[in-house]
């Protein structure tokens, strides 16, 4: 509005300050519109392959993080039956599910996502599996139970046929100089909210993590603004290939805060 008042003032007096004005106030209402009514909404299915001698059948991999959910709405429910959709033999929750801070509200939310979930029969072949977020307070396990998931409100380590599952705490994830050994000729995966934990001595195949959201704003040339992590801003969003064989996932983001 401020630049729309400067433009009136100056049409007459400068048509170059006119123009830059009325130029910077129009590039603002498009930077609105798009960041307010078309980012929140606009879910993208991003599809990588990777390939490992440790694996003898493909597997379908699903990750989501930071779904944010202030209510389980039709964004909420399409992007979770977007996941069902890809067919996963595995699904891989990153954290950060409920954005809210009243307790009774929360638990609210918590039955009725859960409710949806079951109803919807959000399972796979090999398993759901979810780890802790930011936001996510004690209690949050209930969201998964109806659907059999595995949790982890501990760190801990799991074996799945040709796959080994690990499972960190939200401070573990932050942790960059986390050790986690291999996982005895396994395909190791090791999933947690924050990527920080790709930092240290991670022996694993496949890293999976959430929280940057990637970038919450990415400008050309400069690339995220902001990653609320240790890791390199090049590491915020996609995939990133480690030393040793290593490869980094890491999800964008469903919801936004």
């Amino acid at each position: 509005l401020t630049l729309l008042a400067s433009a009136v003032i100056l049409r007459r007096s400068s048509k170059t300050l006119f123009y830059s004005s009325l130029l910077a106030a129009l590039t603002n209402v498009a930077i609105g519109i798009d960041a307010f009514l078309i980012e929140p909404h606009a879910l993208q299915v991003s599809r990588l392959s990777l390939t490992s001698p440790k694996i003898s059948q493909p597997v379908r991999i699903v990750l989501l993080a930071d779904m944010q959910m202030k209510e389980v709405g039709a964004y909420e429910r399409a992007a979770l039956r977007t996941a069902l959709e890809q067919n996963p033999d595995l699904i891989l929750f990153a954290g950060d599910y409920l954005q809210l801070t009243d307790q009774d509200d929360h638990a609210r939310l918590r039955k009725e996502l859960s409710e949806y979930l079951s109803s919807i029969h959000f399972m796979a072949r090999l398993g759901v599996y979810a780890v802790p977020g930011n936001v996510d307070p004690p209690g949050w396990t209930d969201i998964f139970r109806p659907v059999g998931a595995t949790v982890f409100p501990t760190t801990k380590s799991i074996e799945i046929g040709e796959l080994a599952i690990t499972g960190l705490t939200l401070r573990d994830s932050f942790d960059a100089a986390l050790q986690i050994p291999a996982a005895h000729q396994r395909f190791h995966i090791v999933l947690g909210h924050a990527p920080d934990f790709a930092l240290g001595s991670i022996d694993a195949d496949l890293l999976v993590a959430g929280h940057t959201h990637g970038g919450q704003v990415v400008l050309p040339l400069i690339g995220p603004l902001l990653t609320l992590s240790a890791v390199p801003k090049d590491w915020a969003s996609g995939r990133t290939e480690l030393s040793r064989g290593r490869t980094l996932v890491v999800s964008r983001g469903v919801g936004m805060e």
